[in-house]
Formats: structure tokens, C-alpha cells, sequence
């Protein structure tokens, strides 16, 4: 049902999953500074707290979904979000598929 309403609506919606690869709570200022790295290139998100299982642990997450058809942008988002979390690394999905991206990820 959600392919059919993103090819009839026309605008793919991306998932962005900031993980806390540090192990430490993630603090409404962390929620702030995402909302504002993601303010600067896509004009609306969805924000939310979630766990996610990784490292074999479960963890806090904050969640994004981005309406957006460059799935270039969403990579660079997530090479970002790494750099200004200092986080190993950050999820996404593109096309109903999870990838990993780190901050030194290229083309």
C-alpha cells in the first residue's frame, strides 16, 4: 500500500535512523540539532524517538522521515549527521532497503 501511495502521490519518503553509537541518552537539544541539520536541505520531517537492536544491544534512537526524490541528499544528510553527532555512522532507507552510511562514505 505505501508504494502504490508513493508512485501515486509521486514523492518518495526516506527514513533517516540517527543512532546513539556513544551509549549515552539522547536529550531534547539532540532533537533540536537534528531538526535543524534537517531544516537546512529538505523543507518538512518527521522526528520521533524509537529503539532500534544494533551491536546486539538495544538503543535509543531518533527517527526522521524525509519526503524527498534526491536519494543523493538523503546520503549526504546522513554523511553529515555523522560528522555532527560524531556517530559511526548513520541508517537509511532508500526504496525499502537499510543502509548504512559513515561519514567517510564517497560516491
Amino acid at each position: 500500500m505505501a508504494r502504490h501511495l508513493d508512485s501515486v502521490i509521486g514523492q518518495a519518503v526516506h527514513l533517516v535512523y540517527l543512532p546513539n553509537t556513544k551509549g549515552r541518552a539522547i536529550t531534547d537539544a539532540d532533537v533540536d540539532r537534528l531538526c535543524e541539520t534537517i531544516s537546512r536541505n529538505f523543507p518538512s520531517a518527521t522526528v520521533q524517538h524509537a529503539e532500534a537492536i544494533f551491536d546486539g544491544s538495544r538503543r535509543p534512537i531518533l527517527l526522521a522521515r524525509i519526503r524527498t526524490d534526491s536519494t543523493d541528499a538523503v546520503v549526504a544528510l546522513a554523511q553529515r549527521l555523522c560528522l555532527v553527532f560524531d556517530q559511526r555512522f548513520v541508517g537509511i532507507e532508500v526504496g525499502g532497503r537499510y543502509i548504512r552510511v559513515y561519514a567517510d562514505d564517497t560516491g
